[in-house]
C-alpha cells in the first residue's frame, strides 16, 4: 500500500513536528499556540503550488502535478489545504541532512507530531495525514493517519517499531476541526496522545 491510495478526505492545517516530546501543559497551550518546531507549515500562503516552512529551518514543500495537486482553501487558522481525491499530494524535500533528524530509529529520540484536521468523512477506511513513507517498512519511516475514524500513529525502527493507536473519548464529526498530537521517545515505551488538548487513551502501547 502506498499513501496516496489512501488519503485523507478533507483540510489540514498547521502542521507541526518537534524534536522532543512535548509534556502534558505544553500539548493543551499547543491547542492555541507553541514555538520552537523543527518544522512549521501553517499553509497560509493561499496561492501558488509551494507551502513554505516557517520555522527558518527551509523544509518547503511543493505540490503534486495536475490531478495529484492540492486545493487552497479557508483552514482552521488562515487558509489551509482541500485534499479531497486519490493522489493528492505535498511533498516536502528534505535531502539526507535533515531527513536523519526526523528518523525514528535513534534510542533517546523524541517527537511531537502536532496538526489540525477537518475530514468530511471521518470513517472512510484509511487516511493518511502525515507520513514520510508508506507502508512504514524502512528504518525510521513513521506515518499518522485515521483509520475508519481511529488515529494512527505507526513507525519503524531497529526493534521492530510499532502501530499505535485510540478511540478518541469523544465521537468525531465529519466536516469538524480537531486537533491532534502525538509524542514519543523512541527506545523507551510509552506513547502519548491528545485530541483538543486532551489526553487519550493508547491502545497497544
Amino acid at each position: 500500500r502506498t499513501a496516496i491510495n489512501y488519503p485523507f478526505n478533507g483540510l489540514i492545517d498547521e502542521v507541526r513536528i518537534y524534536n522532543r516530546a512535548l509534556n502534558p501543559s505544553e500539548v493543551t497551550a499547543l491547542y492555541e499556540y507553541a514555538p520552537g518546531p523543527l518544522a512549521y507549515w501553517d499553509l497560509n500562503e493561499g496561492v501558488g503550488t509551494t507551502i513554505y516552512d516557517k520555522s527558518g529551518n527551509g523544509l518547503n514543500g511543493v505540490f503534486g502535478i495536475g490531478n495529484s495537486s492540492p486545493e487552497w482553501n479557508l483552514g482552521k487558522i488562515g487558509k489551509g489545504l482541500k485534499i479531497n481525491t486519490s493522489g493528492q499530494f505535498v511533498k516536502v524535500f528534505l535531502g539526507p541532512t535533515w531527513a536523519s533528524k526526523f528518523y525514528t530509529n535513534s534510542a533517546g529520540k523524541t517527537f511531537t507530531y502536532s496538526m489540525w484536521f477537518k475530514s468530511s468523512n471521518i470513517n472512510n477506511g484509511t487516511q493518511y495525514l502525515l507520513t514520510d513513507n508508506s507502508p512504514c517498512n524502512n528504518q525510521g519511516n513513521f506515518s499518522i493517519s485515521l483509520q475508519n475514524g481511529i488515529p494512527h500513529f505507526a513507525y519503524y525502527n531497529a526493534g521492530g517499531g510499532g502501530d499505535h493507536r485510540f478511540t478518541p473519548s469523544f465521537t468525531l464529526q465529519n466536516n469538524t476541526w480537531y486537533h491532534l498530537t502525538w509524542t514519543k521517545t523512541f527506545g523507551e515505551l510509552g506513547v502519548k496522545a491528545y485530541l483538543n488538548g486532551i489526553s487519550q487513551t493508547i491502545i497497544n502501547d
